[in-house]
């Protein structure tokens, strides 16, 4: 038996025993799944659960494999179990919410298997219902919630564009468009790039890779420039790819995974009161960095996207981070052999080998994702035993991601390339409109620099002759900084050559700026703010005996000593004009993992300043009625009360952290920052 019929005759063996474990409920049927069990934690199991109707573990993903598979073989059992699924998947369909923008989990993958089915069976009817799929859709691209790969925009927005060309219906290019814009703006655009919050609180970082991290985004981000030809697209995609950079391990060619393992097991389980009790004993795992080689973490789903990147680019740094994971990625085949699964499984990983033995014009890449096909052969369909699937403990299952349905697509990969690939998605190659990309591109860029040095863009008109230092365009690829960071130091770099005057008010202009962008910068542990919430304590009465109170370490307050808030209200009225000199004071905090800056009132500064040094709360309410005094009497009793009322606001705002002795009087001490 040749190579490829060795392929197909495997593919099919799959999907035969699929098809003779489905569910029929009249024209519809369904399987079961394996899910984890939520109900035994600790035994990681899993447990059968009916399918639900989407891509990822349910019948539209299924029905993909088998539409694909009869497409080769004609065989009219699974054409028939083919239909059955999908009308499973139209069913549940009806049911999801019109902001389920999922390319695996909602209803934009369904509508792709509707248009699968009708190339592979050559059934019109199916492109109508793909259409009717998507309708409710229309209009919501702001609500989506899901965001990344799996759930949201990041998975939608490629798989619309290749839709778009099938559907002929305008408004599928324009939901994609609409649902890049969502993604711009809520995007976490910090200096070292762009990232997007997607599993919360269990993360320390924003993460990187394909299906929940960075990556995805870029992805989309590059299609829909290709697609579209704006600017604004690209910058973004390059931001995503630039946050991803300062994590790569040179020596083991690859991406952490950022997820907090130990925090995501309890919250996954529901485990919220021994979590909590674990993270007040101080007996919570520290996070440890890790790294996954998978699609869905780590450098094969990761080479995926710099590979897509370096073909739509012709970029070197795209290639070179490419050819990264794609030595990763081969190294992990070969040192393990682990489930065949498409999300986190040796098919998926082979997955990147097929797509750079295309992009690099490199048939050596395909003929190991082929060596890893004859070895699962031999040892698992030709000898009897059951596929090893992506579920808990490796139990076998019917689903496309998790199990044999997408073993099965991956032997129909390797059987022909003209399969199209689940795990990356574009249209067919055509050229872009690119000639205006460059506004777009030099507009996200200046919003980026502006939003963490706006203020002194501003400030610098008081002196026409300075000019604000303009960075160069896409040198993040070359450099490997982003424009706001080359901002930074070339700001740094001009006020050093100011005269005196100029210099001292350009810098009280940069001073809430620079703080910021330093303050921002310092965030690297996103479980903190959560995990502080779980240590917390009530503060009912926080005048006990033994507290002190303090200033978290992501909590600054910063003095001005020009009102420039008020001279940028004003200068359209006065544009030559120039800064009253009046002392201004700004509260720098951490909120959602994010540095925010508010202007505070007089008495709040008061207080704030007297928690410079730990101190009690006598010692707080000395210091304010010192600086209150100015001769005059002030009611103790009154002024306490509202430093009381003042320290509890801030308490529950998570700009102080309260430590105080407990009632017995024991050395142990109790920590709080959050409410």
């Amino acid at each position: 038996m040749s190579d490829s019929d060795l392929f197909l005759d495997v593919a099919h063996r799959i999907g035969q025993r699929i098809a003779r474990q489905a569910l029929w409920d009249g024209d519809a049927c369904t399987w079961q799944v394996m899910v984890p069990d939520r109900d035994r934690p600790d035994q990681r199991s899993a447990v059968p659960a009916p399918a639900g109707g989407a891509l990822y573990q349910g019948t539209a993903g299924i029905a993909l494999f088998l539409a694909a598979l009869y497409k080769h073989t004609l065989d009219v059992t699974i054409k028939r179990t083919t239909e059955g699924a999908l009308q499973h998947a139209l069913r549940t369909s009806e049911a999801l919410p019109g902001n389920s923008f999922g390319f695996y989990s909602g209803r934009v993958g369904i509508a792709y298997s509707c248009a699968q089915l009708a190339s592979c069976l050559d059934e019109e009817r199916y492109i109508n219902l793909a259409s009717k799929v998507l309708a409710p859709l229309k209009g919501n691209e702001d609500q989506d919630r899901g965001l990344d790969v799996i759930a949201g925009a990041a998975g939608a927005i490629p798989a619309l564009l290749q839709l778009a060309g099938l559907l002929e219906e305008d408004w599928i290019p324009e939901m994609a468009a609409r649902l890049g814009d969502h993604l711009l703006r809520q995007a976490c655009k910090a200096p070292v790039g762009w990232s997007w919050s997607t599993i919360t609180p269990a993360a320390v970082r924003n993460l990187c890779g394909y299906a929940h991290g960075a990556s995805g985004f870029g992805y989309a981000l590059f299609e829909l420039y290709h697609a579209t030809g704006k600017g604004d697209y690209l910058y973004a995609a390059e931001q995503a790819f630039l946050y991803e950079r300062q994590f790569f391990n040179e020596e083991t060619s690859n991406w952490p995974d950022l997820r907090y393992t130990e925090l995501s097991n309890f919250l996954y389980y529901r485990q919220h009161d021994e979590l909590r009790k674990m993270v007040k004993q101080g007996l919570l795992p520290a996070y440890e960095v890790k790294y996954m080689d998978a699609w869905c973490h780590g450098a094969p789903g990761i080479g995926l996207t710099r590979l897509r990147a370096y073909e739509l680019l012709g970029h070197s740094g795209y290639k070179k981070q490419a050819e990264d994971a794609i030595r990763s990625t081969v190294a992990a085949l070969e040192s393990n052999w682990g489930n065949y699964s498409l999300c986190h499984g040796r098919g998926g990983n082979c997955e990147t080998l097929l797509y750079a033995a295309q992009v690099f014009q490199q048939p050596g890449l395909r003929v190991r994702a082929e060596d890893v096909g004859r070895e699962g052969a031999d040892v698992y369909e030709r000898a009897g035993r059951p596929w090893p699937c992506g579920t808990e403990q490796a139990v076998s299952d019917p689903s496309l991601m998790l199990g044999e349905a997408g073993i099965g697509y991956y032997y129909l990969r390797l059987f022909s390339e003209k399969t199209p690939s689940l795990l990356i998605r574009y249209p067919a190659s055509k050229e872009s409109n690119t000639l205006n990309a460059q506004v777009g591109y030099r507009r996200q860029q200046r919003k980026h620099v502006d939003l963490y040095f706006g203020r002194t863009r501003l400030s610098l008109d008081v002196f026409p002759q300075v000019r604000f230092p303009e960075v160069a365009k896409n040198d993040e690829i070359n450099t490997q900084d982003s424009a706001v960071t080359r901002t930074f130091r070339a700001l740094e770099r001009l006020i050093d050559t100011l005269d005196p005057v100029q210099k001292v008010r350009v810098e009280d202009a940069f001073l809430v700026e620079r703080t910021h962008y330093q303050l921002t910068l310092s965030l690297t542990d996103f479980t903190e703010e959560f995990l502080d919430t779980l240590r917390a304590e009530p503060i009912e009465d926080i005048s006990r005996s033994g507290g002190l109170f303090s200033l978290t370490s992501y909590t600054q307050v910063v003095q001005t000593q020009w009102d420039w808030d008020k001279w940028f209200d004003s200068r359209e009225q006065d544009a030559k004009g120039e800064p009253e000199q009046d002392s201004v004071v700004f509260l720098l905090y951490r909120r959602n993992n994010r540095i925010c800056v508010r202007r505070l009132s007089p008495f709040t500064v008061l207080v704030l300043k007297a928690l410079e040094t730990p101190a009690s709360l006598p010692i707080i309410v000395s210091r304010v009625k010192d600086a209150l005094q100015n001769g005059g009497d002030i009611d103790a009793e009154q002024l306490e009360r509202a430093v009381i009322q003042q320290l509890q606001e801030a308490y529950r705002a998570g700009f102080i952290r309260w430590t105080y002795k407990t009632k017995t009087g024991a050395d142990a001490e109790m920590e709080g920052a959050f409410v």
